[in-house]
């Protein structure tokens, strides 16, 4: 069989019809041209898309190198954020135990300010001067103001000076104790709420109006034990120079006896030549002083 007989009768008819009506050469010259150009244009698309894969090659590339830096930077921060936890920590801890610390000196610091007045006490006792009535009463009037100091005032004074004011607050006490101070012994203050509100204290609430009562009702106590004596006798509270006076007076609290006075927080008390109470005065450094 033939190669014609095998190609089947539709491949014998295109054959008979190309060799009838052969393709003229200038449509095949236009069909190479097109062809040409397509291949160009692959060729062009072939390289934008080679040059873009490059392009976006590189770009990740540049992610990745920056997504290690940032890796690297939050790993530095969460180290310096742990060593800032660690050191925070460490601070408070301090800070409790120099609280703590500060605590017990000042509870120290009031028992022995207790023993110094009650050995003045029993020295004066002693003394052949104390014989009289007068005497004793100055002693009692002497005990009454340490215990006004140390036990009635403070419960009173301590809750004003969290608040209110730019000055620290151990001197805001020692300001609002040296006003109490004056208010009820000098102005003769009763009242709880003109007390409170000669402080600064215009609307207080319950509590606070009880402690200023009880408070009231002590230091009028106290006025009238000193007023019933002779008329020697008196409150100190001048303040006689910038250097303290060891015969006369002694530091507040936790003040520095070293640096110049300021103000005296609590006053003395005197009759006649005999000091039964020195006075207690805030001292600090000469930028502080108060006009």
């Amino acid at each position: 069989m033939t190669d014609r007989h095998r190609a089947g009768p539709e491949a014998e008819a295109r054959a008979e019809h190309t060799a009838a009506h052969p393709r003229p050469i200038h449509r095949i010259g236009r069909d190479l041209e097109l062809l040409v150009l397509s291949w160009q244009d692959l060729r062009a698309e072939f390289t934008r898309l080679y040059d873009d894969n490059g392009l976006l090659r590189e770009r990740h590339r540049e992610h990745t190198h920056a997504m290690l830096d940032v890796q690297a930077q939050l790993k530095r921060l969460q180290l310096d954020r742990a060593e800032l936890r660690q050191a925070v920590g460490d601070r408070d801890r301090e800070t409790q135990r120099l609280m703590t610390e500060i605590e017990q000196l000042r509870v120290e610091g009031l028992d022995l300010r207790g023993q110094i007045d009650k050995l003045t006490a029993e020295r004066l006792a002693q003394s052949d001067d104390l014989s009289s009535a007068a005497d004793a009463g100055h002693l009692d009037v002497m005990n009454r103001l340490h215990a006004f100091d140390t036990q009635e005032l403070p419960c009173l004074v301590r809750p004003l000076a969290q608040s209110g004011s730019h000055h620290p607050p151990q001197r805001r006490t020692g300001v609002l104790i040296l006003r109490a101070y004056l208010l009820i012994l000098i102005a003769g203050i009763d009242s709880a709420a003109e007390l409170l509100n000669q402080l600064g204290i215009p609307t207080p609430h319950t509590a606070l109006l009880a402690d200023a009562e009880w408070v009231c009702a002590r230091g009028a106590d106290l006025r009238r034990a000193a007023e019933e004596l002779d008329n020697s006798a008196g409150w100190m509270f001048d303040r006689s120079s910038r250097v303290l006076d060891i015969e006369t007076q002694r530091a507040w609290r936790a003040c520095d006896p070293n640096h110049p006075v300021q103000f005296v927080v609590v006053p003395g008390y005197r009759a006649g030549r005999r000091l039964y109470r020195q006075q207690e005065v805030f001292t600090g450094e000469p930028s502080t002083y108060v006009g």
